[in-house]
């Protein structure tokens, strides 16, 4: 595979990163409205998406371990002076803008599904307490004392701690 296989890779992870935003996009509206039905289908989606995300990757570490064999560096070092050694100045500007975008959108589906993980553990945490408040399983202390001071002991529970 040549400098122009190793462009399509990039870019087709790109695209693939990009659909990925969109489900996740999708997923935290979902976990705003507690969409449990919605969730566990785009759930399937976004494991069927995945994959082919992965396989993107791993092709264009392995192409980048080719280069950086054949230069004699560290993969790690592998720069766009280094992969695109004696390509056209259009193809350098086309490789160099195609890592830009990749890293971008790698950068903001970490954010993203950061963010949602947060959503989703508050939004589990609380289903708990509900949960364990309607069973009868809550702490037996309140979470505030008899003079209006919060009280830290096991019964204090997601509102308050988060709060």
């Amino acid at each position: 595979m040549g400098l122009d296989g190793f462009l399509e890779i990039v870019r087709e992870e790109t695209r693939s990163y990009r659909r990925l935003l969109r489900l996740l996009h999708r997923q935290r509206h979902y976990l705003m409205r507690r969409d449990t039905r919605r969730l566990a289908r785009l759930s399937e989606e976004l494991a069927n998406r995945v994959p082919r995300s992965r396989r993107l990757a791993v092709a264009r570490e392995a192409y980048l371990g080719r280069v950086a064999r054949k230069a004699g560096v560290d993969p790690a070092q592998v720069d766009l002076q280094i992969l695109a050694v004696g390509a056209d100045p259009s193809m350098r500007e086309s490789v160099r803008q195609a890592l830009a975008d990749l890293a971008m959108a790698g950068a903001e589906l970490y954010r993203r599904n950061l963010r949602n993980h947060h959503l989703a553990t508050v939004s589990l945490d609380l289903v708990q307490e509900e949960l364990a408040h309607l069973v009868g399983q809550a702490g037996e202390t309140p979470g505030y004392s008899s003079d209006g001071e919060a009280d830290a002991s096991p019964g204090q529970g997601v509102v308050d701690g988060r709060a």
